[in-house]
């Protein structure tokens, strides 16, 4: 289910204080493994007593949930590595983004194409909220829902400066990007597609769409390059 493989081998050594350097016996071998909890300091007795001991199934219980967070971590920054990183300013999305309410409409097309992006790209939203903003986070979020814009991340940012920190050599920004922050990101060597050079009013989106994912292409081993526009 994870496409993480997990699994588990039962080894002993001769000796009571061994030589973990040396061949051990190998005992079982099982193509699934769960985790057992280890046992209480000083304990004298073998396993299976403890697994009779009253405090077996609460340290069993806890050791499983650490073990199902760390898997569903695991799971998670799995699929977050699986695809390059596309960071979408909200200025990219939305006409009035002083204040995004429910009254404040997505531009046309921006449900299909941001959609779209997302079987290319882990898809990171980017908005720019002071705190002059009341709930930032859950007001931007239920914009977002309620316009439809299907996204992997949501970023909240005190300054339209501090995007650059969240940028790399493998992540792309659709933005809409003045001459000033334009050439900062060229600087850092940061790849950008300017949603400002569109007319959203004639819905133009397809072209963005073309152009953001001709932004990249894949090297032979796996890794992600910029073209050059």
């Amino acid at each position: 289910m994870t496409g993480i493989p997990v699994g588990g081998v039962d080894f002993i050594w001769s000796s009571a204080d061994p030589d973990v350097t040396l061949e051990p016996y190998t005992l079982e071998v099982s193509p699934t493994s769960d985790i057992n909890p280890a046992t209480p300091p000083g304990w004298k007795q073998t396993y299976a007593d403890f697994k009779l001991a009253k405090d077996f199934r609460k340290e069993y219980l806890g050791v499983r949930r650490k073990w199902t967070d760390s898997m569903a971590l695991a799971v998670v920054d799995r699929y977050r590595r699986s695809r390059p990183h596309l960071f979408i300013g909200l200025d990219a999305l939305v006409d009035d983004n002083d204040k995004v309410d429910p009254k404040n409409q997505a531009k046309k097309g921006v449900q299909k194409i941001v959609e779209a992006l997302r079987r290319t790209f882990f898809v990171r939203i980017m908005a720019v909220r002071g705190p002059e903003h009341q709930d930032a986070f859950a007001a931007t979020q239920s914009w977002l829902h309620m316009a439809g814009v299907e996204h992997d991340d949501l970023i909240l940012l005190q300054k339209h400066e501090h995007k650059l920190y969240y940028l790399d050599e493998d992540s792309l920004l659709l933005d809409e990007v003045d001459n000033d922050f334009g050439t900062k990101l060229k600087a850092a060597g940061l790849h950008f597609v300017n949603s400002g050079d569109f007319d959203f009013k004639g819905g133009n989106w397809d072209e963005v769409l073309a152009r953001t994912l001709n932004a990249f292409r894949r090297w032979p081993a796996g890794g992600m390059t910029k073209q050059s526009s």
